[in-house]
């Protein structure tokens, strides 16, 4: 019996150590704004085409970026239709360690309502959106990742 519940203790441990689930706490107030957010972005266009997002990994994360895996982004995802030949761009997170370049299937234009738009062109995914790793290569020290946005049918 000791055996077991040490077993199902680890397993806890494990899953809040790594979802750091164990004080996360969600007010009604909290569901009902997370609620209308969800549903007002959903009237806006969809984005499609590429992508930037600058973001930095630690090397455990990257090893998650492989060619050929699907990963899924729990949170909201800020990214840029911004190119890189134009300086005023992203200049605030170009000096994170890893550049995601990813075409876009149903992120969200949302310039009109950023804060940012007078420095960005900014798109947003929504919580849950899923990509393919395509490639990935490093040049000039900085880990580039290039995805696709996929979307699953039931």
């Amino acid at each position: 019996m000791l055996s077991l519940n040490a077993n199902i203790f680890a397993r806890r441990w494990q899953r809040n150590k790594a979802t750091n689930a164990e004080n996360v706490e969600v007010d009604e107030n909290a569901a009902m704004i997370m609620y209308y957010l969800i549903k007002d972005l959903s009237h806006i266009n969809f984005h499609w085409g590429r992508v930037v997002r600058y973001i930095k990994l630690s090397e455990k994360d990257l090893k998650d970026y492989q060619p050929g895996e699907i990963l899924t982004w729990l949170q909201f995802s800020s990214s840029d239709k911004g190119d890189h030949n134009n300086a005023k761009h992203l200049t605030y997170f170009k000096e994170r360690n890893t550049k995601f370049i990813i075409h876009s299937l149903t992120g969200r234009s949302i310039r009109d309502f950023s804060n940012c738009a007078k420095d960005e062109d900014e798109v947003l995914f929504l919580p849950h959106s899923t990509f393919l790793v395509c490639h990935t290569e490093v040049k000039d020290r900085k880990n580039i990742i290039y995805m696709r946005q996929v979307k699953w049918s039931v």
